[in-house]
């Protein structure tokens, strides 16, 4: 029966994390749970499940405070440091005390430092749930993985937002999901889709990695609705739409740059496709915004100009570009975008880049409704 049992629940993947402590002496101590849990936002409470046969965690119930450690893929050797039967585990691991003293280790993927609520009897096993006093993002890599009795990593595909319910979303999501695919592999771009779920615009798949400096923005977050992001949307959109996306742009914009985002979103419909900038630093990012549009035209893609020009030619921002999804009725639903384009793969020119993009987009409307443009 114990074998058949870790047979079946081996199929289920964890992630691997690292429970430590320190001791009223200084001397730090620790164990590798794959039990680790969100158990409540609100107040923050995560709990692990470590077994009655450990001989670390009475050490770490004694303190009343553990740090969790998500471990990244390549700390594997952490996991098997802290599982060994020897009496300084923590020998050539770097660590610093946490908030409540408890060590936070080198490159984790992220820490949660809390003290214990509460610890209850579930078999050969414990259920330890700890508040949470601080947690904090750490190195941007992948998971350590544990499946089928063996460590390994998990290697994501598109990431679709949790919050995709709607039946005719999640089936244009699902085939905007393997056009992303398609597009990162071919390109060497990172791609995204953001769709309009409750009337707002929302993240609704990325093929981001943790690498990727646009890590912290989670499938299902919402899309500021202002430039120079979503412009597809203000573009193709209703007047209302587009003159939210204008105002939204706030007190601080000048008529002249009103009139200049006016023209680009005209020259982005007559064009079929998008170019944009990051948002950051936001103070900067309108004028940014003008400035790649204008050298759009100089360099021959502007508003009349179908002839070719270089990626990233004389200082031009083409790290972001989006085509339009369109619905049976001609309405806009959703901005498939790539980023990232300033690799070799990217083929070194924006219209290859765009028409790929924008081919992908009229598929990804093929699969879904059979063709309709």
């Amino acid at each position: 029966m114990k074998n058949h049992y870790r047979q079946v629940l081996g199929q289920y993947p964890t992630g691997v994390s690292a429970v430590t402590a320190r001791g009223a002496d200084g001397t730090p101590f620790g164990l590798t749970v794959g039990s680790f849990t969100s158990v409540s936002m609100d107040p923050p409470i995560v709990g692990f499940l470590p077994a009655k046969s450990s001989t670390s965690w009475p050490k770490v119930r004694a303190t009343g405070a553990f740090c969790v450690n998500v471990l990244a893929y390549d700390q594997e050797h952490v996991c098997r440091a802290l599982s060994a039967k020897v009496e300084d585990k923590f020998a050539g691991l770097g660590w610093r005390p946490g908030p409540t003293g408890s060590p936070v280790l080198e490159g984790v993927l992220a820490w949660i430092d809390c003290r214990i609520r509460s610890v209850v009897e579930a078999g050969d096993h414990f259920i330890v749930l700890g508040d949470v006093v601080d947690l904090q993002l750490g190195s941007p890599s992948l998971p350590l993985v544990f499946f089928r009795g063996g460590y390994g990593r998990f290697s994501p595909g598109p990431l679709v937002a949790e919050s995709v319910q709607n039946s005719g979303m999640l089936r244009l999501v699902n085939a905007v999901r393997d056009q992303m695919q398609m597009l990162s592999a071919e390109l060497g771009v990172e791609a995204s889709a953001t769709g309009i779920v409750g009337g707002r615009p929302v993240l609704v798949a990325s093929t981001w990695s943790p690498f990727s400096d646009r890590a912290a923005v989670r499938a299902g977050d919402r899309v500021p609705f202002r430039p120079p992001l979503a412009v597809p949307i203000a573009a193709w959109g209703t007047r209302e739409q587009r003159e939210e996306w204008l105002a939204n742009a706030g007190p601080a914009l000048e008529p002249d740059q009103r009139k200049r985002l006016e023209d680009i979103l005209d020259a982005t419909r007559e064009r079929g496709w998008a170019i944009s900038v990051r948002p950051d630093p936001p103070e900067h990012a309108i004028s940014r915004m003008i400035e790649a549009n204008d050298r759009l035209d100089e360099i021959g893609l502007g508003r009349f100009h179908p002839a070719a020009g270089t990626l990233g030619t004389r200082g031009i921002d083409a790290r972001n570009l989006s085509a339009p999804i369109f619905a049976p009725d001609g309405s806009v639903v959703m901005s498939l975008s790539v980023s990232g384009m300033s690799s070799p793969q990217a083929g070194g020119r924006i219209e290859d880049v765009a028409g790929r993009l924008v081919e992908a987009a009229r598929e990804a409307e093929r699969v879904t409704y059979g063709g309709i443009r």
